[in-house]
């Protein structure tokens, strides 16, 4: 035996070493045995779903990124598991656990068809979403659950990571120490166009690059009991969504063969974790997501409504802007109407 077999051997048995305690971990033992506990509701629902079977697995999925379903402290006890990894060992072994789903959850020759699929993707989703955490933990970011909405719209390509923040885009601060600011010339600019062009309807317009201006937002909007957080959230959902459909009809197609179904379901899965997990590594290696014209739009942030300005911009989302700055816009629109 040469010395670089030796190496080898001796790699993959470390490896599947870890694999083993990462199994023996309770927070882990947990998503196992939830998953193995979802098989007769993912049945019932597949049934109900009848010819939208596809579209209800793929936002199950989605929907299990967002909350794989670990409490406060079960989550603490896994980020504390998972310092025994740097940051390649660990997405290396959430796709490891994803690959041997079948063994794992013990669906193998048990469940065929759609719900064979549902079982694998709800098992994947589980995964993905415990993986972005532990990304964010071994970097040292702090993680939340609510960076996977916009770990998603990177995904997606709804969004992109990045270290500044150009003329004319609309971004979200990934980390609380970066400044949040707006150009004060370029907001009364844009309050002047709103109040020169509005003429009884609301006018819509891309009027931060035609000014110079740009909006940085704090991450703290993404909290689910804010109004744009709510819709990020629901944007991020719907794309997502979309993208893993996308993928199960191309893998699958409108007819599916059950016994091919855990093989082609096998690349989707492959597919998803590593596309999320490297969305993540991007996330929490920059200052800035910045959205694409299209999501901005979606999510009305080009829409320079005295509402935007008295409703999104307090002292809550971006520094250097006080009551009575916003007062006096609020007076300048209310004397347009």
């Amino acid at each position: 035996m040469t010395t670089s077999q030796y190496n080898i051997n001796d790699l993959i048995r470390d490896y599947l070493h870890l694999v083993e305690k990462a199994l023996e971990n309770e927070s882990i033992k947990k998503l196992i045995e939830e998953t193995r506990e979802a098989i007769d509701y993912l049945r019932e629902k597949i049934k109900i779903a009848g010819e939208k079977g596809y579209e209800f697995i793929a936002k199950n999925c989605v929907e299990t990124i967002f909350n794989p379903s670990l409490n406060d402290e079960e989550m603490k006890k896994l980020l504390k598991f998972i310092n025994i990894f740097n940051i390649n060992v660990w997405k290396g072994l959430c796709i490891t656990l994803v690959i041997i789903s079948g063994v794992i959850i013990g669906c193998l020759g048990v469940v065929s068809g759609l719900l064979c699929i549902a079982i694998e993707l709800m098992w994947c989703g589980k995964v993905a979403g415990i993986g972005c955490m532990g990304i964010g933990h071994l970097l040292e970011k702090n993680p939340v659950p609510d960076d996977i909405k916009l770990i998603l719209m990177i995904w997606a390509r709804a969004a992109t990571a990045t270290d500044s923040v150009s003329e004319g885009q609309v971004a979200i601060a990934r980390d609380t120490d970066v400044s949040y600011k707006i150009d004060i010339e370029s907001i009364a600019s844009c309050v002047l166009v709103k109040v020169e062009t509005k003429i009884g309807a609301k006018t819509t317009v891309k009027v931060f690059s035609q000014l110079g201006g740009k909006l940085i937002l704090k991450k703290g909007i993404l909290k689910g009991g804010t109004k744009l957080g709510t819709k990020i959230g629901c944007l991020a959902l719907s794309l997502a969504t979309s993208k893993v459909l996308t993928k199960l009809t191309a893998k699958l197609g409108p007819m599916m063969i059950p016994i091919l179904a855990s093989f082609a379901c096998a690349g989707v899965n492959l597919s998803l974790i590593i596309g999320v997990l490297e969305s993540a590594d991007k996330f929490y290696r920059h200052n800035y997501v910045v959205l694409s014209d299209e999501a901005a739009k979606e999510l009305d942030l080009f829409d320079m409504s005295a509402n935007l300005l008295t409703g999104l911009l307090t002292d809550n989302l971006i520094e250097g802007w006080n009551s009575e700055d916003l007062d006096n816009i609020s007076q300048d629109f209310d004397n347009t109407k």
